[in-house]
């Protein structure tokens, strides 16, 4: 996702206060199409926490990350 997306989208999950956020990434990405993940956390105020995990599908060969709250 762009930059412009991701804001969009936050809009609408912090109106409604969630108590808890949960968001999953994979580690690999196309900079000229796709936000990186690991920048993620900018546009929270209470940062996310971060896990990395191999890829249920080994033969992906992509981490899945997860970011939490």
């Amino acid at each position: 996702m762009k930059k412009n997306i991701i804001k969009h989208y936050l809009k609408y999950v912090f109106k409604n206060n969630p108590k808890s956020l949960s968001l999953v990434s994979y580690s690999s990405y196309d900079p000229e199409t796709t936000f990186n993940p690991y920048s993620l956390n900018q546009f929270f105020e209470k940062k996310l926490n971060v896990y990395e995990f191999p890829s249920a599908a080994p033969e992906l060969r992509k981490k899945e990350i997860y970011f939490i709250r």
